[in-house]
């Protein structure tokens, strides 16, 4: 239905509003995908056996709804690389060519004359080892990419590309001969010549060791910023000795709520972790606040857990009512989330306002590296429009008018006015000045 909308008529029915609802619904609920899960997909040419699916193989077989994919050589070495574009993050992959034993190669770069400097449209045909290899210099290539304009011709055992026969734009026709193999020549129109190019390989990227592919089942978020800070303040945070403690009260300092179960042992040794870099932590004024989600618990064997780690003092006992507001507030952050994970921690800056988000062991460099940047950073500067490469970074203004309501209907009514109060100060940040 939603994809035979002709006009405003077909949008007001309510299949169509049902459509739509239905597809929102499996989106983020589902864990369903807009696209189908578009994964990317490479096939080995086998020649006259047809193509193999190594997908797999490759590592290239992501779960993002894959949108485009250029092919270059980033790192220079001979071997073709890969740029994908996803729709969903990461929307940016780079995948460099590790392939052991990739053989001999040639690269051009045309220089044409005229007003078609760039050679677009022209075709090189290589002869070496008695086979024939056809390129042509495009501008875009696949779903609004473009590969590198400079042309590679895989030569195998080939000590040399004996010709390589360019028809450029304009019709003219020009031959290089005998290119030594494994190196990358410019070719101008005209000229007759193959004028080799030095490499230039990326030295910061050659410096690091790439990394491992990792297959998509096994990979988990553990961390999630928050550009728009969600104010959090007049949320109920009952400690052992004060049940009617709120974030307000802890004010003045950031704020990590840690939550945790007696029987999770990822939450035993995330807390163990925690009591090992406190020392560290405390140079922020970090708080940290454990509370116990686990039901039919008992309270003083938690406790007793807390005080082995140090970790007693500002701990207490979650309640069902916290656990269903910190539930939509990762719910409204990951989209797709039904509960409340362990281990799950939130970092609160010092006037309350949730700045990330943990997901499974909180990693150590990861939380000092945010504390570090809370700290420098002025509170809600990352709702303002930052440059960014020469564009202007707007943030994803986060549905405060649904997180309102969701809290209203479970009687937080404070923290239902505080979200409707940041919808003008949302927007008043992004508004420019007249």
């Amino acid at each position: 239905m939603t994809s035979q909308s002709g006009g405003p008529e077909d949008s007001s029915s309510d299949a169509y509003k049902q459509a739509w609802a239905s597809m929102v619904l499996l989106v983020e609920k589902g864990q369903m995908s807009w696209s189908g899960r578009e994964s990317n997909r490479v096939f080995l040419n086998l020649g006259a056996a047809g193509f193999a699916d190594v997908s797999g193989l490759t590592g290239a077989a992501f779960l993002e709804d894959g949108r485009a994919c250029a092919r270059l050589d980033w790192d220079e070495d001979g071997r073709q690389d890969l740029i994908l574009r996803s729709r969903n993050a990461p929307r940016l992959r780079l995948l460099l060519n590790r392939w052991p034993q990739p053989g001999n190669w040639l690269q051009l770069d045309l220089a044409g004359a005229g007003a078609n400097r760039e050679a677009i449209g022209a075709t090189v045909i290589v002869e070496a080892g008695g086979a024939r290899m056809r390129g042509t210099v495009r501008a875009g290539e696949g779903f609004l990419a473009s590969s590198s304009k400079r042309l590679h011709f895989g030569l195998g055992a080939a000590a040399q590309a004996d010709r390589a026969l360019v028809r450029w734009p304009d019709g003219a026709e020009e031959s290089f001969r005998n290119l030594p193999a494994n190196g990358r020549y410019r070719l101008a129109q005209g000229s007759g010549t193959a004028t080799p190019v030095a490499k230039e390989p990326v030295a910061q990227l050659l410096a690091g060791d790439p990394a491992p592919a990792v297959a998509e089942e096994n990979r988990t978020i553990t961390r999630v910023p928050l550009l728009s800070r969600l104010p959090l303040a007049a949320l109920p945070l009952p400690g052992w000795e004060t049940p009617g403690r709120k974030v307000a009260d802890l004010a003045g300092a950031p704020v990590l709520i840690n939550l945790f179960s007696t029987t999770c042992a990822a939450c035993v040794k995330e807390l163990a972790m925690l009591q090992e870099k406190r020392p560290a932590l405390a140079r922020s004024g970090l708080q940290i606040v454990p509370m116990l989600v686990e039901k039919g618990a008992d309270p003083a064997a938690a406790r007793r857990m807390l005080a082995e780690h140090g970790l007693d003092g500002l701990g207490g006992a979650a309640t069902e009512l916290l656990q269903d507001a910190l539930a939509f507030v990762l719910a409204d952050a990951l989209v797709d989330s039904e509960e409340v994970p362990l281990p799950c921690s939130f970092l609160l800056d010092r006037k309350g306002q949730l700045c990330a988000l943990y997901v499974g062991e909180i990693r150590f460099r990861d939380l000092a590296a945010d504390l570090d940047m809370m700290n420098r950073l002025p509170d809600g500067e990352l709702l303002n429009p930052r440059p960014l490469g020469g564009r202007l970074l707007i943030p994803r203004v986060r549905n405060f008018d649904k997180l309102s309501k969701q809290f209203r209907r479970l009687g937080l009514e404070d923290l239902a006015a505080a979200c409707e109060a940041k919808v003008a100060e949302v927007n008043a940040k992004l508004t420019p000045e007249r």
